[in-house]
């Protein structure tokens, strides 16, 4: 692959600067800076560079117009941001999308997960595609050998149409599978358009990789990529083994990665709200830069996620900007404007202004510095162009990959050995084709493996030997078993394992890195300058070094900078700066020196301490996620985590189920009070009741006391909330649609000890799940085994954060722990004070007063009244909740608990910025209320008897408006097999309403489309699609709250179950047929002699808000079309996020 006697280029063109590493014929190594973008002096950076650095040493001086002779050229590697700068600023190509019919707004509802949950304003990616086409597609439900050609050849269809078939994602979801396909359609024309006008100035290209065979969808952060192969090749030590972390700040964002002796995969991450599934470098990136924004809010010190950018940049740009990291550092004097090119300003000749950044911190009260400081890092020499030698290290890779869905049994070991023998041949062919020989390619083969019945699938490798009851390539399975007992704590060899995808990555071994030794030191360092720096110890005497002057064996005591010609790097007071043989700088620290921190309030280390125990709840809930084994929990997240304070008060809760939020601390509350001075170290208590906290049976709450050095009261409180799938009951599952008594949904736990001195009670445990079988009607759990090891689960969690509540009081003090406790309670308690004064100005000056009311109705004829009385001047507020129903004859009932979670979310939310979720979110006592707040996902196609045959915005349905409000969605499910379908709705009889003047929306619909064994055709009524003589669905009429009633709709006994209220009072009446509230249907249940029912669901739109213009005035805003807001920052790049730990598609 490498040639001798020519140039080696490694290039990454980004947003800002293009970095070049070039290895010239002598083998002298050029490093070269330019802008990306110079429209006055070269059209292209890249191709400049080469330009300029073979002019310079051939001295040959070709014009900006003629093309470089590529003779001289060996190869030229480039990472580029064309493909994500043309995905964050919408410019790629213009494209359509076929898609089966019944899916065409798929893409656009996407999975439905809220990126925040407690974001007020919800902005929608704007689509990639201009056009949805709606087609024909074959459904086949069994296994056929029919296999058109997966190597993009051209097929010619029965009716003569032609076209190529091509794989560019190996995945059973279908939406995962589609949006590769829509990024690959609109990013591949801009790459292929930027490299044939990169090739037009090349004299004569040979280009090893076919243009026409690249992928758009894999071009995205291709840069800082070559950053991690750049740190991984030259800092770390295969000896010792001690893995290393990357840390690349840039300007708007930092991307930090990890680096242990192999490469950290990922195969999906998410860029300007399109998520892509290609093999990609694990590269978390984070909002905060050099340009990220400084902020003092609700009494915290904040930095980002906001970013000043290139312009107008930081207030030294002297463009009008606001205090940003880099001017905090310009302040400290960790950066020397006179090593900065003088481009700044209107004219932008000038150097940086420093005496601009001092006065635009005076201008302000409070402060705050967000300075990063490394120690025992090692920075390479290359740091200011990492990325750009990265790529010259880093080896060619190609992955091939197709869907399998096999189980991995002896019956099919033959052929899944074919299938990666033909994707080995194929990684074979495409590097070969790229220049390397054979004996320079290795192949791996991977197996996307999972257990039956789960969604959690691990790529697994062939790292151990083949044995006759595996594979050829291997122990797959052993691979799977070890890495799944270490990700989450157990196994299921019970199950089958199944084979989602066969992946083979072929390597083409790079011959590039080279390590040049530098001069060994005989004298000492010699400093270019003193300068003023501030520090903790306050402004010292800094010494300034240059890079380039340090040899091999220097040591540079701190507090130091060195510069070189694209980094600046700090050593801070007691660390020591050591030159290695590689001209690496290698800092480390002497002795660290402990922190002292009292327990007066101070704004810096009051945002600490805030982050610290939120990272508390959110690593509980990483460790509850990893551990546990139920769908709910691992796989549709639905759980919260929390830590309280010794009184039961809630000091941080992680942001995942909203309805968890408050109702966690009335349930760690009623065990101080129930239990008094009973907690014991070693006990943990388990809670469902709702007179204890609880919401609906199957949320399951294990809360552990937290004791420190033999204390006799717990210091702590932690607890965990799970949903449980089933704790038995009348029905599987939860909520039963008929139930009218608790003991009819499930076991019941007021306050019982899961652990007792450290031992698990697992024996009365499991009575007590099957103590439901005794009343009529009910049985025990149905699912004993997933009920205990989630609860475990539960309690390894909890002991996650018990370990990290210790750690933080051995480090800070329990008294010091405990009074930034209450000032972040304090804390809260403003921010929601302030949020009230504003809304109680704004509310009497539009109304001339300050009090809210609203009122509303269940579908089941129940009032909902709230009246809210604000104090601007106090910035409080009384939630009453008079004159609501009285409580109903089912489960819809909501308990104090659940009405403190629907204020605190809703105050939360109004906010509108981060502040801490606990007790001083304080709410009153009055009402009842209950809001669905549901912020998990699914998809049941995959886990389920059932095929989605339909799943698309209902068009219209949202309220006009000003704003028009978003439409619902139409969704319709055949079911392969009997079963019974339980569901829970609201706004089938009263719609939404609209607000300030917009109109409300249409209601939600349920029809049940049933098969009829001698017939495929069904009648047709006003409110039913349904077979004569058959009925499994009430529709509610919408001019009237009263059931339709006739012969066919009631005949069957026992088949339709409801609670029905009358119109003119609250109380239910009872039915011998009936046993649900009128207008919603709650439970379906499919006849046991057809599997063909097709399950048709319409959930409805938003309200509109606002009055609404004339036509001729009126402008098209309604949700439903993809919003036009603009994109901005690096807080859209998710990789790394719990979503992407979810799917657990680390590698191997």
């Amino acid at each position: 692959m490498d040639g001798f006697g020519k140039f080696q280029f490694a290039i990454d063109r980004g947003g800002t600067f293009t970095d070049i590493w070039a290895k010239c014929p002598n083998g002298k190594v050029r490093l070269m800076k330019l802008l990306s973008e110079d429209p006055a002096n070269y059209d292209d950076a890249p191709k400049e560079a080469i330009r300029r650095i073979i002019h310079q040493e051939t001295q040959t001086l070709p014009s900006k117009d003629s093309q470089i002779d590529t003779r001289l050229i060996d190869w030229i590697r480039m990472g580029t941001t064309v493909a994500t700068n043309a995905l964050l600023e919408r410019k790629g190509e213009r494209m359509a999308l076929l898609i089966t019919k019944g899916f065409r707004d798929l893409l656009h509802i996407g999975n439905q997960s809220r990126p925040n949950i407690f974001d007020l304003e919800i902005v929608c990616p704007e689509n990639l595609y201009e056009e949805v086409i709606e087609v024909e597609e074959r459904v086949v439900l069994h296994q056929m050998d029919c296999e058109l050609d997966k190597h993009g050849d051209l097929v010619q269809g029965s009716t003569g149409e032609k076209h190529y078939v091509t794989n560019i994602t190996g995945t059973f979801y279908s939406y995962m599978k589609r949006i590769p396909a829509c990024a690959d359609a609109y990013l591949t024309p801009c790459i292929k358009k930027y490299v044939n006008g990169f090739s037009s100035g090349l004299q004569k290209i040979e280009s090893n990789l076919s243009v026409n065979s690249f992928m758009g969808s894999h071009a995205i952060l291709s840069g800082p990529a070559g950053g991690v192969v750049g740190y991984a090749e030259t800092t770390f030590d295969r000896d010792t083994k001690v893995p290393v972390i990357g840390f690349d700040m840039g300007g708007t964002s930092t991307d930090v990665s990890r680096f242990a002796g192999e490469f950290e995969h990922v195969f999906e991450t998410t860029t300007a709200g399109i998520t892509i599934q290609a093999p990609q470098l694990d590269i978390n990136t984070v909002a905060a830069g050099g340009g990220s924004m400084l902020f003092f809010r609700s009494g915290m010190f904040v930095v980002g996620p906001e970013s000043a950018g290139a312009h107008p940049g930081p207030v030294c740009y002297m463009k009008g900007g606001p205090l940003t990291i880099t001017d905090a550092n310009l302040c400290l004097g960790r950066l020397l404007p006179e090593y900065f090119p003088r481009i700044f300003g209107k004219t932008e000749d000038m150097p940086l202004d420093k005496a601009a950044t001092l006065k635009a911190f005076e201008d302000l009260t409070h402060e705050g510095q967000g300075v990063v400081a490394s120690y025992n890092s090692l920075s390479p020499r290359y740091a200011g162009i990492l990325s750009a030698y990265g790529m010259a290290l880093a080896d060619v890779v190609y992955e091939a990959q197709e869907p399998a869905a096999l189980i991995y049994a002896s019956e099919n070991f033959q052929k899944l050995d074919e299938r990666i023998a033909s994707l080995e041949k194929k990684c074979f062919e495409e590097l070969e084709g790229q220049g390397f020989q054979r004996e320079q390619i290795e192949t791996h083969p991977y197996l996307h493996l999972r257990y039956e019945g789960t969604d959690c699938a691990l790529m697994c490798p062939n790292h151990y030997p083949a044995t006759a009851n595996t594979s050829s390539y291997g122990d797959f399975s052993m691979a799977f078993v070890n890495r799944y007992q270490t990700e989450f704590g157990f196994t299921l060899r019970s199950r089958n394992i199944l084979v989602d995808n066969i992946r083979v990555r072929g390597v083409g071994k790079s011959l590039a890195a080279t390590y040049d030794l530098i001069q060994e030191a005989r004298d000492p360092p010699q400093h270019e300058q003193v300068v003023h720096c501030y520090f903790e110890e306050g402004c010292l005497n800094t010494s300034v070094f240059l890079l380039d002057n340090l040899l091999a064996g220097h040591e540079i005591k701190g507090p130091a900078i060195i510069i070189d010609k694209n980094s600046t790097i700090l050593v801070e007071p007691n660390c020591t700066a050591a030159i290695n043989k590689h001209g690496n700088v290698n800092i480390k620290v002497e002795s660290l020196k402990k922190r002292v921190v009292g327990t007066d309030l101070d704004a810096i280390q009051l945002s600490i301490f805030s982050h610290r125990f939120m990272s508390t709840a959110e690593q509980m809930g990483r460790a509850l996620q990893r551990t546990s084994i139920s769908t709910n929990i691992k796989e549709r997240l639905d759980f919260s985590c929390a830590m309280f304070g010794p009184d039961g008060g809630l000091v941080a809760n992680a942001p995942h189920i909203p309805v968890h939020l408050g109702a966690m601390q009335e349930t760690v509350q009623y065990q101080i009070k129930t239990l008094g001075d009973n907690f014991k170290d070693g006990d943990v208590i388990l809670s469902n009741h709702p007179e204890a906290g609880g919401s609906h049976l199957p949320d399951l709450t294990v809360i552990t006391p937290v004791f420190f050095n033999g204390q006799s009261k717990p210091v702590f409180f932690v607890a965990s909330r799970g949903h449980h799938a089933d704790i038995g009951g009348i029905t599987p599952g939860s909520m039963p649609p008929h139930s009218t008594s608790i003991f009819q949904e499930g076991a019941v736990f007021k306050s019982f000890k899961l652990v007792e001195n450290g031992e698990f009670k697992e024996q009365e445990l499991i009575k007590a799940l099957q103590d439901p079988a005794k009343y009529p009607g009910s049985k025990g759990s149905r699912n004993l085994q997933d009920n205990i090891s989630d609860l475990k689960a539960q309690v390894a969690a909890n002991h996650k954060g018990i370990k990290l509540i210790t750690e933080l009081i051995t480090e800070y003090g329990l008294e010091v722990v405990q009074a930034y406790m209450k000032y972040i309670q304090e804390n809260a308690e403003v921010a929601v004070k302030e949020m009230l004064k504003e809304i109680g100005r704004k509310t009497k000056a539009a109304t001339g007063r300050t009090e809210i009311y609203a009122e509303d109705f269940m579908d089941h004829g129940s009032r909902i009244c709230l009246h809210i009385k604000i104090d601007e001047n106090e910035g409080t507020a009384l939630f009453d909740f008079t004159g609501t129903g009285h409580q109903v004859y089912g489960n819809t009932n909501a308990p104090r608990a659940i009405t403190l979670s629907a204020i605190i979310y809703c105050m939360r939310c109004m906010v509108g910025h981060d502040v801490p979720l606990n007790q001083n979110f304080r709410v009153s006592d009055s009402g009842v209320s209950h809001v669905s707040m549901d912020s998990t996902s699914t998809m049941p196609d995959i886990l389920y008897p059932v095929i989605v045959q339909c799943f698309k915005l209902n068009p219209g349905s949202g309220g006009r408006g000003l704003y028009n409000g978003g439409d619902g969605v139409i969704r319709e499910l055949l079911f392969r097999r009997p079963v019974t379908l339980s569901l829970l709705t609201e706004r089938r009889v009263f719609s939404p309403y609209g607000l300030e003047g917009g109109n409300g929306m249409t209601a939600g619909r349920i029809q049940c489309l049933e098969h009829r064994n001698d017939s495929s055709e069904v009648m047709q009524n006003e409110q039913l699609t349904k077979p004569a003589g058959r009925i499994q669905c009430l529709e509610h009429r919408n001019d009237s709250s009263e059931f339709m009633q006739n012969e066919q709709l009631t005949k069957p006994a026992g088949r339709i179950q409801c609670l029905e209220h009358r119109n003119d009072s609250s109380e239910v009446m009872q039915n011998e047929q009936l046993t649900k509230p009128a207008g919603r249907i709650q439970c379906l249940e499919h006849r046991n002699d057809s599997s063909e029912d097709v399950f048709h669901l319409e959930t409805p739109g938003g309200g509109g808000y606002g009055k609404r213009k004339l036509d001729s005035e009126q402008t098209d805003q309604t949700p439903s079309k993809y919003n036009k807001k603009e994109i901005h920052g690096p807080h859209l790049l998710q990789s790394g996020s719990l979503l992407s730990y979810k799917l657990l598609q680390e590698s191997a």
